[in-house]
């Protein structure tokens, strides 16, 4: 063969796997974020196995009452018999034992002696008509947002069992597109020419310190007031605070220390659990003491941003 002919025909076979399609897990190796934690961040993204270690699992009857079922070694994935879920209202929960979220600014030192130092982080691909989304999920034992730093019992939001997303948008040809992040009731995109990375392909997440929403660089950001009922607003405003979040440049949780786990609807098993991670969510204020509202987050594949990732990730607001 021509010598010219070798040299083309080496050089389209590099290129050929150069281009070649990355597998699932791959890309989601590739893309998996780093994480930046605010420096007086008390909790990581913790492993799921030891938060079910450190719970209890709770079923609701029929008269609203949370009976204890023992330890979440094995969770369900159907409803209790006389319990039926809907309106906000599960039929199971996990509670973290020894611990309540409505112990305010001393219930950060027994959460924290629950920490699990271990990372991990929850991953799975999406492929729309569109664009090929992967998803990273991450679990924090604890959220503690407090309306001043350092975190002070004067105004704070707590609930147990923190789910957060962030994700990585390709185009069909698995080249990054956008970068999407969870913050307060919905989340932020940003094109991926405008996002800081690392090694090139991970791309550098801040997390606020205590309530663990996520932004594209260090800094304070208010809350959007929509995010919260007009009576909240309301005490926020006679006691003269602009609910912020803080995400200063602090220690980054790299990749290759964080256990990537691939994760479907139902596996591992846990994913089909259909209570709540941890208690309901607390409120305090001065006036108004300690408030429950809501209930625990629900797991990852009960989420919108799971279900129906079109209408929710794909048309969060550019920021």
């Amino acid at each position: 063969m021509h010598r010219f002919a070798l040299a083309t025909l080496a050089a389209l076979l590099l290129a050929g796997s150069a281009s070649a399609a990355l597998t699932p897990r791959q890309l989601l190796i590739r893309y998996q974020p780093t994480l930046v934690l605010e420096p007086g961040e008390r909790f990581r993204p913790t492993a799921v196995e030891p938060f079910l270690a450190a719970s209890e699992l709770e079923a609701r009857s029929a008269d609203g009452r949370w009976l204890p079922r023992g330890p979440a070694s094995v969770l369900p994935a159907a409803d209790p018999a006389g319990c039926v879920s809907g309106a906000g209202a599960p039929c199971w929960r996990l509670n973290l034992r020894g611990c309540t979220a409505d112990a305010g600014l001393s219930a950060l030192v027994c959460y924290a002696a629950l920490e699990n130092s271990g990372g991990a982080v929850y991953a799975r691909l999406v492929s729309t008509p569109s664009r090929i989304v992967l998803q990273y999920w991450y679990l924090y034992a604890f959220n503690f947002w407090s309306a001043r730093n350092p975190p002070t019992d004067f105004i704070w939001r707590s609930h147990e069992g923190d789910w957060e997303l962030v994700a990585v948008i390709l185009s069909k040809r698995q080249q990054p597109v956008q970068l999407a992040v969870s913050q307060h009731c919905g989340g932020r995109r940003r094109a991926w020419t405008k996002v800081r990375t690392s090694a090139r392909t991970h791309p550098i997440v801040y997390v606020a310190l205590g309530s663990h929403a996520n932004y594209f660089a260090p800094g304070q950001y208010r809350h959007d007031p929509r995010c919260y009922p007009q009576a909240a607003n309301e005490i926020f405003r006679v006691n003269g605070i602009v609910p912020t979040d803080f995400a200063l440049d602090g220690v980054p949780l790299l990749a290759s220390r964080t256990t990537l786990v691939s994760v479907s609807a139902r596996s591992p098993s846990w994913m089909a659990f259909p209570g709540a991670w941890g208690e309901p969510g607390y409120f305090h204020a001065p006036g108004v003491n300690t408030v429950s509202f809501g209930t625990g987050p629900e797991g990852p594949a009960f989420h919108r941003t799971w279900t129906d990732v079109a209408r929710t990730i794909l048309r969060w607001p550019l920021g």
